[in-house]
């Protein structure tokens, strides 16, 4: 199956940002969109749009302007060269050099922590990096594994200083702080000035979260941690910032601690499995605009090669109702305190699904503190809230944002309750959702299938959660893959948990989903025809899932007879 590490646009996209065609999404993050591009003379770009909310505000504009003059004057082999920028367009965007690499957290999510020798020379190439950064003026404050590429030659810092141009805004996780929690210095976190020291301190756990899989935000280093990486990661988390060693220095004690010249490319430096990532993005197609869509419609704009991957028509079902279907019983109240925030948490639902997603965004928030406060942290109501307000702020756009706030609490909860605990595993789904959306399905995926391993005593939701990681591993380029996997996973859903049942509907929703853009539309039509006599009787006239399951029953019931229509003509 071919691999394309990029979406097909939406219609509503733009076909031209500034002076770039776009061809395709990359994905999306705490400031915008990013797109596909392409130059006038055929150079591969990344655009980065920023948010209307954003792009409303003079004062921000004013920031992104310093910020993006700024990130033009870095120059460096081990850095994502700025292109163009226009911070008094309609859009705002920013534009980089496209570098066809997975980031590191792909790469870790993917092939699980690097030998520590990899680890040493990759730190090294983002001090590197560093230099360059600091030295054109710049403090990046958002360092972390997803934001670094891995290409042949080695690491790409990308996205450096543009987060200083929110603000005071949240850009993750709720804070008032910008940044990402897990990779934050403590005086960033604080909300103390920051410095080029706070990016050697997000330089520290990013090297341990490279090495172990996670990073250490109480700065506990783990004790299976290696000399002489233990001692580089402890330097670089020391609290006080002028006490952590410049990236200059660091790159001297990492020479000392490795042969950064052992091998000539990457490929030397990693495992089989890491290898291959890194050669499927190298070799991935790109979309390529048919001619004369410069100035045509977005869909010819972005008709991709006759051997790329075909854009689906209609999007795969949404597979976080299928997780939330299995839970619903977690929440029942039984004070009269439950009950009055039970009955919030419905007014801000109804918002949510009238689309007034800020208005919901902000109850949610309101609800979640008054939960904290009245039941502790962890309470059922709690989570939901949180959760609520995750969901909102990915609906609005921020999908990163939403991806790096449930996932430090699902890392909290853990902690807290135990990774199997039903409240840790639903903020573990929610972050597989918002990873997906993110523009990185697959790791969506693979943490599914872990999720799946840790819900053996919740049998709806391990269904629930292997129905999801097959919508993905569509969603990834894989529609055959995960063809194979429903088809398995509808007879077992219906068998134990019932025809009727949400997880079955759900799962049935997304086979005949995938089996028409495997190619298959006339099954896709009669299943989606059973669905169809199913939820029309057993839901309420007001669900808007019987409506959705219609329109999706006579998109491939059209496609099955055109299909067929061409089939007699070709006779």
């Amino acid at each position: 199956m071919l691999f394309a590490p990029w979406f097909a646009v939406d219609p509503e996209d733009p076909a031209r940002i500034g002076p770039f065609r776009v061809t395709a999404r990359l994905g999306a993050g705490g400031m915008g969109h990013v797109f596909l591009a392409r130059s006038a003379t055929g150079r591969w770009v990344a655009v980065k749009t920023i948010r209307p909310e954003l792009a409303g505000d003079p004062a921000f504009r004013d920031r992104f302007a310093q910020e993006a003059r700024a990130a033009a004057r870095v120059n460096g082999m081990f850095t994502a060269p700025v292109l163009g920028s226009d911070p008094d367009g309609p859009v705002p965007w920013i534009a980089t050099a496209y570098i066809a690499a997975p980031s590191l957290h792909l790469l870790t999510a993917d092939a699980g922590p690097l030998r520590t020798d990899t680890v040493l020379w990759l730190t090294a190439g983002i001090a590197e990096a560093l230099q360059s950064i600091h030295a054109a003026g710049v403090v990046h404050r958002d360092l972390k594994p997803a934001n670094v590429l891995l290409d042949e030659q080695g690491p790409r810092v990308i996205d450096f200083g543009l987060v200083h141009a929110l603000g005071g805004r949240a850009a993750t996780a709720g804070t008032t702080a910008v940044g990402t929690p897990s990779f934050m210095a403590p005086e960033q976190v604080h909300g103390r000035p920051v410095t080029a020291k706070a990016d050697v301190y997000a330089l520290g756990q990013t090297a341990l979260y490279l090495a172990t899989g996670a990073a250490a935000p109480t700065g506990q280093l783990p004790a299976e941690l290696p000399e002489p990486l233990r001692g580089i990661v402890a330097d670089c988390l020391r609290p006080v910032p002028h006490k952590r060693p410049t990236p200059a220095a660091l790159i001297r004690t990492l020479g000392d601690a490795v042969d950064l010249t052992a091998h000539r490319d990457t490929e030397g430096w990693l495992d089989p499995r890491g290898r291959a990532l890194v050669r499927r993005f190298r070799e991935a197609l790109l979309p390529v605009p048919a001619p004369g869509a410069a100035d045509g419609s977005m869909a010819a704009a972005t008709k991709a090669a006759s051997t790329a991957p075909p854009a689906l028509t209609v999007s795969a079902p949404e597979p976080r109702a299928v997780r939330y279907a299995a839970l619903r019983s977690f929440t029942h109240p039984a004070t009269a305190a439950e009950v009055a925030c039970a009955a919030r948490h419905d007014t801000a639902a109804a918002l949510a699904r009238a689309d007034r997603h800020h208005e919901a965004r902000k109850a949610f928030r309101a609800l979640h503190a008054q939960t904290t406060r009245d039941f502790g942290p962890w309470h059922p109501q709690t989570v939901f809230a949180l959760l609520g307000h995750v969901h909102m702020t990915g609906a609005m756009g921020w999908c990163g944002a939403a991806r790096d706030q449930v996932g430090t609490a699902a890392d909290r909860a853990a902690r807290a309750l135990g990774r199997t605990d039903v409240r840790t595993l639903l903020l573990r789904g929610e972050h597989t959702y918002w990873t997906g959306h993110s523009g990185d399905p697959e790791t969506a995926a693979h943490a599914l299938e872990l999720l799946t391993a840790d819900c053996t005593g919740h049998y709806p939701l391990a269904l629930a959660a292997r129905t999801e990681r097959a919508l993905w591993l569509g969603v990834a380029g894989d529609p055959a893959r995960a063809v194979r996997q429903l088809s398995h996973l509808v007879d077992e859903c219906r068998r134990t948990l019932g025809d009727g049942s949400d997880v079955a509907l759900y799962a049935m929703n997304a086979y005949a989903h995938w089996l028409g853009v495997s190619g298959d539309p006339q099954r896709a039509a009669r299943l989606y025809g059973e669905l169809l006599a199913w939820v029309v009787t057993g839901l309420p006239a007001t669900d808007p899932y019987p409506g959705s399951v219609r329109t999706r029953w006579e998109h491939w019931r059209r496609v099955g007879v055109e299909a067929a229509s061409e089939v007699l003509v070709g006779e």
